[in-house]
């Protein structure tokens, strides 16, 4: 059975859950708000399957993308509401067309992060922007299998280790599958982030049912300095870019992430995605006829099926270099390093909730924090 003595060794795609054939797993939350597996070892018959699909125990081989290309929707107000290029966009209309499913990530009712799936267009609107938690896989591996079985068209998208837990589950490759891994640099806390959105709405005085939207990529004053904005209505609460909002500055430092991504095992193209989407960081200096600030998207392809599909898509694109991916993309290879102020983070939590985010970025004054801002910054604009 599945036991989780070390918490790096458990990434939360929750694979051992859905693949139980006694149902006896369940993902429960610990003290930080990630979610592991906990099982009820009345009802486990010690079949052994959920290690043998745990993609953290059976970590695949390293493989370099086929082709990499800096890519465009055409369609402008599909670029301005996703994070980058608005790639995604096409490759889930495409599937959609020819009668599929497509999954991804998406707010509930109150805001929070889930994988779901639609069948129409109208439905992928929900899985558009980046969302910096970690979202609940729930039972979407298993629904993927059952739309796969009858024949469908299934687009699967999610971060490398929510691929790689898919893939895991279905222990056998599919023709009508596309998997997309979103590139990411690691998951930050959901308890984190339910206690942010408290906290701007008791700011406000407005209930969490009450807003209407979130963005944590919001392009108003353009694709490099993004920030996170959060409506009510049409009123706009909050309106910060990315080294004034306390969220994503506690994100940026490192501060709540889970515990695997400090050694993230699907680096280096580990998770077998057929598509790895992410910002083109660097595109001013790589190809500066495409910089115009708006977002343009990064599309490492890894498979056949992949290519085949990118190629029938209409978007604007231009091959690029892994060399000049990796440039500006470091976690393409590299986890993040955890941050010696990560403990330290958590102990203020425990007393001074949301609040530590700020106590621990004023410890950190000048010489640290404001280092990693400028830096952060210095690498989105030139």
């Amino acid at each position: 059975m599945v036991r989780i003595t070390n918490k790096k060794d458990c990434c939360g795609c929750a694979a051992c859950v859905q693949i139980c054939p006694k149902q006896c797993i369940t993902m429960v939350s610990d003290e930080e708000g990630f979610l592991y597996p906990k099982v009820d070892e009345t009802i486990c018959i010690q079949c052994g399957v959920c290690e043998q699909i745990c993609p953290m125990l059976n970590p695949a081989q390293s493989q370099k993308p086929k082709s990499i290309y800096a890519g465009i929707n055409p369609d402008e107000n599909t670029r301005r509401i996703s994070s980058s290029g608005g790639v995604f966009f096409l490759l889930a209309c495409k599937t959609i067309q020819e009668g599929g499913v497509v999954f991804g990530a998406c707010f509930d009712r109150q805001w929070v992060v889930r994988h779901d799936c639609t069948e129409t267009i109208e439905g992928l609107e929900k899985f558009l922007g980046s969302k910096y938690v970690q979202s609940e896989t729930g039972d979407c591996y298993a629904k993927a299998e059952h739309y796969l079985k009858l024949g469908c068209e299934v687009l699967f998208s999610g971060t490398a280790c929510q691929i790689a837990g898919l893939l895991s589950f279905l222990k056998k490759p599919f023709d009508n599958l596309i998997t997309v891994d979103v590139l990411c640099h690691g998951v930050p806390s959901p308890l984190i982030w339910r206690d942010y959105l408290k906290y701007e709405c008791n700011k406000h005085q407005v209930n969490i049912s009450d807003l209407t939207d979130v963005s944590f990529r919001d392009k108003q004053v353009g694709w490099r300095r993004f920030g996170m904005s959060i409506k009510s209505g049409e009123d706009l609460l909050v309106s910060e870019p990315l080294d004034r909002n306390v969220y994503l500055k506690g994100f940026l430092r490192d501060l709540y992430l889970r515990p695997s991504c400090y050694q993230c095992q699907f680096r280096c193209g580990k998770c077998h995605s057929d598509i790895t989407i992410a910002d083109y960081w660097g595109i001013w200096k790589h190809h500066p006829q495409w910089d115009d600030d708006k977002g343009t998207s990064l599309v490492l392809i890894n498979s056949e099926n992949g290519l085949n599909v990118f190629k029938s898509l209409d978007l604007k694109k231009v091959e690029t270099s892994y060399e000049e991916a990796l440039s500006g993309n470091s976690p393409l290879e590299h986890s993040v390093k955890e941050t010696q102020y990560r403990q330290l983070f958590w102990d203020c939590y425990s007393t001074d909730g949301i609040k530590a985010i700020d106590s621990i970025c004023l410890q950190l004054r000048p010489n640290v924090f404001k280092r990693i801002l400028r830096k952060a910054l210095s690498l989105l604009n030139r």
